[in-house]
């Protein structure tokens, strides 16, 4: 799944949509071109991040662009807070 350069609050729903078409499945997110992401889209990332571990799925986001590094980083999150891979058997 790639996302958008720039990820308002007015992307929200839209992200909830792309992210729940791919449930139940391992996901990628490619997020290399991300230069702008807000609180809104963060919190539906965490979100899914709890979702895909509750349901023991992988989730997870290549390296981030800093853009989107630094906006987890002023909310005091990582990249481990909005992804989850599955434990190597």
């Amino acid at each position: 799944m790639r996302l958008d350069a720039e990820l308002h609050g007015d992307n929200a729903k839209s992200i909830v949509d792309q992210l729940l078409a791919h449930r139940g499945k391992p996901l990628a997110v490619d997020a290399t071109q991300v230069n702008y992401v807000d609180t809104p889209c963060i919190e539906v990332f965490i979100s899914a991040a709890k979702l895909w571990r509750n349901e023991g799925t992988t989730l997870e986001f290549g390296e981030l662009p800093e853009p989107f590094a630094a906006a987890l980083a002023m909310l005091g999150l990582s990249q481990s807070d909005i992804e989850y891979k599955e434990p190597q058997s």
